[in-house]
């Protein structure tokens, strides 16, 4: 779960509908009412975790590889109108999502120059800035 910065709830996980309102594995309640976040996130393939950045986007992450019906592997951006792909993706499941304060590069995988091998437990992080 998150907040948008308007104060709505965000909710992900595996699920297709929410409140009745049909919703691919992620959805919004504003207290009131659910809605989808655009198309939401491939199929039936959920997110397990989510971010919000501190201009107010959220970031999604988890086992899907569509966000708003585009191809994004595994992470994906949503501005409050639409998913982005954040970069190329991550070649695994994203199971946490942390944003760290003071960051000044958008980079996806391990920090430049680090040679993250799959067993190593730097590559299953995001490095993520506003």
């Amino acid at each position: 779960m998150q907040t948008t910065a308007s104060g709505d709830l965000v909710v992900a996980g595996f699920f297709d509908t929410a409140g009745g309102i049909s919703a691919s594995n992620i959805a919004r309640w504003n207290g009131t009412t659910w809605s989808p976040l655009g198309a939401g996130l491939g199929g039936n393939q959920g997110a397990l975790a989510l971010a919000r950045l501190p201009g107010g986007d959220l970031v999604a992450g988890g086992s899907f590889t569509t966000a708003g019906g585009v191809a994004a592997n595994y992470v994906a951006r949503w501005n409050g109108t639409s998913w982005s792909p954040l970069g190329a993706g991550t070649s695994w499941t994203v199971n946490a999502i942390v944003v760290l304060p003071g960051v000044s590069t958008r980079r996806i995988g391990p920090p430049a120059g680090a040679s993250a091998a799959p067993h190593d437990p730097r590559s299953a992080f995001s490095w993520l800035a506003p």
